[in-house]
């Protein structure tokens, strides 16, 4: 099964300063942000915002996945959310998943490390959405592409954006995450892999995340094809809200 088309929907909750639904390859998420808001004198930074993200399952409570989640996550949104500006506040985000992708082939108990890695991008692109609705101040944006390496004879394959079941099946799996300058945001990776097969593997996702920002025009592959994409996507769904808003206006 192909890579689904990536839908977004922005200020939909009205308890929030900001919301946003997006859903792409079988995952929804639900994000909310609130704030800057007045940091608890424990919790407070007196020359910088503190982000706090909570992720929550889609069934029963969170665990130590989502507490893995939300490191990655609060690392990553640390660097994109101008935090100097708003001293001892902090933001409030708050990621809701209502679908993950289901295969009867599949035993995900025996797959919870590549879950938490095939989750990430979605979960980033929900939280920077919310943000935007928000009218949060951004140091700039960023997209994050899942890129597998599979086991074949010979010369490893890579893929970008793997099927559930190729996910499942990968001798390694890979998030990278870049800003739209195409620098480095996130890198995680699980499994088994050389130096060399890390390197091409984040060319790949390069590629996908910002290859049409980067001015790449050899070829036109399916991987500059869903960077350029899920770089409209994320743009449309932010244009279609602006738009929304100027007719209300």
């Amino acid at each position: 099964m192909g890579a689904q088309p990536a839908e977004g929907r922005l200020s939909h909750l009205h308890r929030t300063d900001g919301s946003a639904t997006f859903a792409h390859n079988d995952h929804c998420i639900v994000a909310s942000v609130n704030g800057p808001i007045e940091a608890q004198r424990r919790d407070e930074d007196p020359f910088e915002a503190v982000i706090d993200v909570t992720v929550r399952p889609a069934a029963g409570v969170g665990g130590t996945r989502e507490r893995q989640l939300e490191s990655l996550l609060q690392a990553s949104l640390q660097q994109l959310i101008c935090t100097k500006r708003f001293p001892r506040s902090v933001f409030q985000i708050t990621l809701q998943v209502t679908q993950t992708p289901t295969d009867d082939y599949v035993n995900s108990k025996l797959n919870q490390a590549q879950q938490n890695l095939v989750a990430l991008p979605a979960l980033l692109h929900a939280a920077l959405l919310a943000l935007v609705s928000g009218a949060v101040p951004l140091e700039g944006v960023a997209t994050a592409v899942v890129v597998a390496i599979l086991q074949a004879t010979g010369e490893p394959k890579i893929v970008g954006e793997p099927s559930r079941r190729e996910a499942s099946e990968a001798r390694s799996l890979h998030v990278f995450g870049f800003t739209a300058k195409g620098d480095l945001l996130l890198a995680e990776s699980e499994g088994n892999f050389t130096v060399g097969e890390w390197d091409a593997a984040a060319a790949l996702g390069l590629k996908r995340c910002c290859g049409q920002l980067q001015g790449t025009t050899e070829g036109n592959d399916e991987g500059e094809e869903d960077a350029q994409d899920m770089v409209r996507t994320l743009r449309s769904i932010t244009e279609a809200k602006a738009a929304s808003d100027g007719r209300w206006r």
